[in-house]
């Protein structure tokens, strides 16, 4: 494998391999589109972080939208 490929955990327990620097908005682009539109911000390895953060090492990421009570958090601490 890859020495820049991490692999990154989905909510679901499914585990797919990307590159080094993978933003969470990236990766729920592979997921589905209408969740990428949807998307506040995500859950890397339980910290909050902005969309276009890249990361960098495995992790488990949950992509949070309105439907999340941590996304909505995220929504009315940014505005």
């Amino acid at each position: 494998m890859n020495k820049d490929t991490i692999h990154i955990t989905l909510p679901d327990g499914a585990v797919k391999p990307f590159s080094s620097g993978v933003t969470s908005l990236e990766i729920a682009q592979t997921i589905s589109e209408r969740l990428a539109q949807q998307a506040l911000v995500a859950s890397v390895n339980g910290a909050i972080w902005d969309l276009t953060r890249p990361i960098r090492e495995d992790a488990s990421v949950k992509i949070l939208t309105w439907q999340d009570e941590d996304g909505k958090k995220a929504f009315w601490h940014s505005t």
